[in-house]
């Protein structure tokens, strides 16, 4: 199981704070979504993939491929560190918009939809 937090994206979100989330939040959710269930398919070939409402503050991803609940913690911890090193290795799991994104990281975002990416570009680039 992976988590994402909203709580991650406190450092560029400017309408709420902590656990709190409102519909100007959601699009960041989204990509990460996309892009992390583009990674966990294409890059570790992963394919029962379930994205829910944590309930709280974000979304949990479950892995129910036979390969990925036999990971150990090593295995689970690899794959996380993949995708942060593809963030630009950030350690403290915050977002970082002050840098550009590895290429490899930037051919996954082609699974964010039109409507994801106008909100990017024009309600949240320009703040941050």
């Amino acid at each position: 199981m992976f988590d994402i937090d909203m709580d991650d994206y406190n450092d560029i979100r400017a309408c709420c704070k902590d656990a709190n989330i409102c519909n100007r939040c959601w699009p960041f959710m989204t990509i990460a979504i996309k892009v992390i269930d583009n990674i966990l398919r294409s890059d570790f070939g992963f394919e029962h993939i379930l994205w829910v409402y944590s309930g709280r503050r974000g979304v949990h991803c479950w892995v129910s491929d036979p390969r990925a609940k036999v990971l150990t913690v090593e295995g689970r911890s690899a794959i996380l560190s993949w995708i942060s090193d593809l963030s630009g290795g950030i350690k403290s799991k915050r977002v970082n918009l002050s840098q550009e994104l590895h290429p490899t990281l930037n051919s996954k975002m082609h699974d964010v939809d039109d409507c994801t990416m106008r909100f990017w570009n024009q309600s949240l680039r320009h703040e941050y």
